[in-house]
């Protein structure tokens, strides 16, 4: 599952005490109250939001979904698919098996998965905080991001796992690990002797009556009642998602915002581990992940708790212990930021001063389209930039990556918002600039997209050069393939490069002064870059 990173502003101010003094007034959730009926009547959010104060709820309030047949009769009662909050829920489950004394985080793997790669030197603890070194198995083969789609076999995924292998030694790095907890949801059903979804209920749910919270089983894989949505041409449209039971205990329960809030406040209160077992999952002072649980800051509040995505669901919940708060909202069609919502709403609680967000529309202008479409490149940017249309949408992919719908917010200017991503092109020049972060870089067309009639690319021909070659001189094997009906090169582990023809059976990347000439009565290709020469064997 992704995760849902915050972009909140890091203080090293911290709150002392703890604090039973009301901060949540009338007018505040009168503030927000107005705040999201702007966004509702924008059209720019579907999804719901719960904020408890003392344990008790202060707001709850589901936005966006008249129309989509989930409102029920009590506000914050929406079942969603929470994503990696999923990992919260099984930290603690292991944190009651460490109580008992039948497990020890700082075990070794290979007690429950001898056959997993550094078994024996991954623990329990590691793989908790996200330093064990295992990869993500929700990406297959490190290019499929969406096999999961389909129902997968427990005995597939762990292949999967295996397969991958490690990105590191355990605790020489952090990186964000599915496989991880895919394993220690495993570890914890063999403990239990039952399925997880079974240990969810008997462990968290029943006790602490939450009566909208449970995971996937093979009789259910889903319990949610909602759906995700992507909006396109102003029109939210469903789009498909995990079949959450290949993601059991790692991104696949089901809850509301109201369930939550309860659960993250027992938790802090010691009902379903004690206050020391809490303490000890959380962060190390200046390390952003603790065991399961993730720090979270916002100005000089600091909260605890867990985000969560799948592919168009996006949840988080959090506690500030010391202001006693704590929010959970989970947001099933975006258009504006879930992040900048979660901000925005925060800054009301606290007191910090924020504009509501302007969302005045510019017009799409398709006669520009075909000036626009092409890629793009410069020596400077690190990959290629894929523009096309799929009819009045334009989108944009970068070298490997997934492609994104770009909305139109000025004269031929574009944005991502999600990404916050601006590309504004100057159709005179061929080129276009594009802004993130405050970095902005000039890209020039290196190709036309579009093949007209009278174009000179024989795509019958290309179509003879695709394969894979490799050389006894040359470290990478090269994939060449055909992108609509444009050579295409690729070095193991690289960026993909778009090869322009510059005679017969002769082509260049001239940002990065490739030749290549293909031979196909050999079945080979020569490349020359640097003033040097590699002979290179297309493979059977």
């Amino acid at each position: 599952m992704r995760i849902l990173i915050f972009t909140f502003l890091f203080s090293s101010i911290h709150l002392a005490g703890f604090s039973q003094i009301k901060l949540i007034t009338s007018a505040k959730n009168d503030s927000i109250e107005n705040y999201i009926l702007y966004l509702e009547k924008q059209n720019e959010l579907i999804g719901s939001i719960a904020i408890f104060e003392n344990g008790q709820a202060s707001y709850k309030r589901d936005f966006g979904q008249a129309d989509k047949g989930t409102t029920p009769q009590k506000q914050g009662e929406i079942k969603y698919q929470v994503g990696s909050i999923s990992k919260l829920f099984t930290a603690v489950m292991l944190a009651q098996l460490q109580e008992k004394g039948e497990i020890s985080f700082d075990e070794p793997l290979s007690n429950y998965f001898e056959e997993m790669p550094n078994a024996n030197k991954i623990i329990l603890r590691q793989m908790l905080n996200h330093t064990s070194g295992m990869k993500d198995y929700t990406v297959k083969n490190d290019t499929s991001f969406y096999w999961l789609l389909q129902p997968q076999t427990q005995e597939v995924i762990l292949r999967e796992i295996q397969r991958q292998g490690v990105a590191f030694e355990p605790s020489d790095s952090v990186s964000y690990s599915n496989s991880a907890f895919y394993l220690l949801a495993r570890i914890l059903e063999k403990k239990y002797k039952k399925d997880y979804a079974g240990i969810l209920n008997q462990q968290i749910a029943k006790p602490l009556g939450l009566g909208h919270t449970s995971a996937s089983s093979i009789s259910k894989p889903s319990n949610s009642e909602t759906q995700s949505y992507k909006k396109t041409d102003n029109i939210w449209r469903k789009i498909d998602d995990f079949y959450f039971l290949n993601v059991s205990g790692v991104g696949d329960i089901v809850s509301t915002t109201a369930d939550l809030n309860i659960f993250i406040n027992a938790l802090k209160e010691g009902k379903i581990i004690n206050k020391e077992s809490f303490k000890a999952l959380q962060p190390e002072e200046k390390k952003y992940f603790g065991l399961g649980i993730m720090k979270i800051p916002f100005y000089e509040q600091i909260g605890f708790g867990h985000g969560g995505d799948t592919y168009g669901t996006h949840c988080v919940v959090s506690i500030f212990p010391n202001e006693n708060i704590s929010i959970a909202y989970c947001v099933n069609g975006e258009s504006y930021l879930t992040n900048d919502f979660a901000k925005d709403v925060l800054s009301i609680l606290f007191n910090k001063k924020f504009d509501y967000p302007n969302f005045s529309k510019a017009t799409n202008d398709t006669s520009k389209f075909s000036m626009m479409v092409g890629t793009y490149g410069s020596k400077d940017y690190p990959i290629n930039l894929k523009i096309f249309n799929e009819g009045n949408l334009l989108k944009a992919q970068g070298d490997g990556q997934a492609s994104f719908d770009l909305t139109p917010s000025g004269t031929d200017t574009y944005e991502f918002r999600q990404a916050k991503i601006v590309i504004q092109f100057n159709v005179d020049k061929k080129s276009l600039t594009i802004t993130q972060a405050g970095q902005s870089s000039v890209l020039d067309k290196i190709v036309d997209v579009l093949i007209t009639p009278n174009s000179k690319i024989d795509v019958a021909k290309n179509f003879l050069y695709k394969g894979r070659y490799k050389s006894n001189d040359f470290p990478l094997a090269i994939q060449v393939f055909l992108v609509d009906g444009i050579l295409n090169a690729q070095a193991d582990g690289q960026s993909a490069f778009p090869l322009t023809n510059i005679s017969e059976n002769e082509f260049e990347f001239k940002q990065a002064g490739i030749i290549i000439i293909f031979n196909k009565e050999l079945n080979g290709m020569i490349l020359r870059q640097g003033g040097r020469e590699y002979n290179f064997n297309k493979e059977k």
